[in-house]
């Protein structure tokens, strides 16, 4: 049996996990997220000494624990730390990253080696963590591999659970178009209206101005009053994809591999969020579960 520690680190988050494989294999990981606190100058010292290593010193004792190594250490002891080293450099997609190459690496540069520094004191006297670098793209080409394979199940209730949010509307009720057939819909805070010819496009009315939408202001929107009609067909969504979406592949892998760690993961990040959201999109969540098939690529190793 091997203990492994993996870490995936940010300017804003750490994603641990820890276990202990057997044959290869993870049973069911601890996952934790740590926030990283908002200090002068992107400083993390009172992220390292008041959350990081204090997290990581509990990972370490509780896989001494597993393996019943809490009084007496073995002299050959050792735990395995895999820190995620990040690519060579970012690709262009439009969200300003590729511009920032230099201060987005020193940034998960010092984050690595708070990670790593944690490993070097408790080897100050014996060795006992082996701790290396390990670039995410090899953990993702297992993880990749092991997607054709993982068990379909469903995720448990707080990884899919989204809390209600109540609907916005500001369209006003239906008036008779005074100008010829169908119905006015005008709405609350502008001057904005749609015409709908029939019944039908009347019950698929916009609930909200799409002209201040749009715009993203109604002020700074005229739009005549001869609008649009609510029949035609409605205009393609410009919304931009969620800056995480490219990890809900990874945390619903996760979720398939290890639904009850990802679940305590995701109940914690959900209570301390400010608006309904996806798991990925939470806090932490991808940062844990990068972490967490880290980890199983790590296991698969042994």
């Amino acid at each position: 049996m091997t203990p492994i520690i993996t870490v995936d680190p940010s300017t804003s988050c750490f994603g641990l996990a820890w276990g202990v494989a057997e044959h290869g294999n993870v049973p069911t990981p601890t996952l934790r997220r740590v926030l990283v606190l908002d200090e002068p100058s992107g400083v993390m010292e009172r992220t390292a000494l008041e959350r990081l290593w204090p997290a990581l010193d509990h990972a370490r004792d509780e896989l001494l624990t597993a393996l019943g190594y809490r009084d007496c250490i073995p002299l050959d002891f050792t735990i395995k730390m895999a820190i995620e080293r990040p690519p060579p450099m970012f690709k262009d997609k439009g969200d300003g990253r590729a511009k920032r190459q230099a201060v987005i690496g020193v940034g998960i540069g010092r984050a690595m080696e708070l990670a790593a520094a944690w490993a070097y004191m408790q080897n100050r006297h014996t060795r006992i963590v082996d701790a290396s670098f390990v670039e995410n793209g090899l953990w993702r080409t297992w993880a990749a591999d092991k997607a054709r394979t993982a068990p379909d199940a469903a995720p448990k209730l707080a990884a899919r659970a989204v809390a209600p949010v109540a609907a916005i509307t500001t369209a006003l009720p239906p008036v008779r178009n005074p100008a010829g057939a169908g119905w006015v819909t005008r709405y609350r805070g502008c001057d904005h209206e749609i015409v709908c010819e029939t019944l039908t496009a009347l019950q698929a009315r916009p609930m909200t101005c799409r002209a201040c939408g749009g715009s993203g202001s109604a002020a700074s929107s005229h739009t005549s009053k001869g609008s649009a009609l609510a029949s035609s067909s409605s205009a393609p969504s410009t919304s931009k994809p969620h800056p995480l979406e490219h990890k809900r592949p990874w945390v619903e892998l996760a979720t398939r591999l290890w639904p009850d760690a990802v679940e305590e993961v995701v109940r914690e990040a959900r209570a301390g969020a400010r608006s309904s959201t996806e798991p990925y999109q939470l806090t932490g969540v991808a940062d844990a579960c990068d972490a967490a098939l880290l980890l199983g690529f790590m296991a698969s190793k042994v």
